[in-house]
């Protein structure tokens, strides 16, 4: 199993640090796994096992909107297909945190509060900082006005 993996949605979405070894690759292959969303630009060992979708983010930077919407469109896109997503990282959970927060709360049409809480309890470390929490209100609160306005 590679480090740090955990569930989020069943069969749907996964998260984990940076898999690295061939017993971990193996893992991710066994449960269905065929896309893994890299944070990093690094390239994974054995990385033709895999699809591969990279969202470049500085360092000490947050995610744009776009790639949060990205991120989302992708991870309905292979839940519609029952491919399940693998999101990792090794640069800490913060980041993955704010994409996956998003996601589940478009996902699940719910506040940025039940969905940080609502990770926070599946993985306690999710969170660095407020900041990233801020990030994940702002964002529901954009999306939220958006959807709310094509419902008019």
């Amino acid at each position: 199993m590679p480090p740090y993996f955990s569930w989020i949605e069943d069969h749907i979405l996964a998260a984990s640090a940076q898999p690295f070894h061939h017993p971990h690759m193996q893992y991710l292959r066994s449960h269905g796994i065929h896309l893994i969303v890299n944070i990093d630009t690094d390239i994974l060992p054995n990385s033709s096992l895999f699809k591969h979708v990279c969202f470049s983010i500085a360092e000490l930077c947050y995610p744009t909107f776009e790639q949060i919407i990205d991120f989302i469109n992708l991870v309905l896109a292979a839940r519609d297909h029952d491919e399940p997503v693998l999101i990792q990282s090794i640069r800490g959970q913060g980041t993955l945190a704010i994409f996956i927060a998003c996601y589940l709360a478009v996902r699940w049409t719910c506040s940025a509060e039940v969905t940080i809480n609502s990770l926070i309890k599946m993985r306690p470390a999710s969170f660095d900082n407020d900041i990233q929490k801020a990030n994940v209100k702002h964002f529901v609160t954009y999306w939220d006005k958006c959807h709310s306005q094509l419902n008019i």
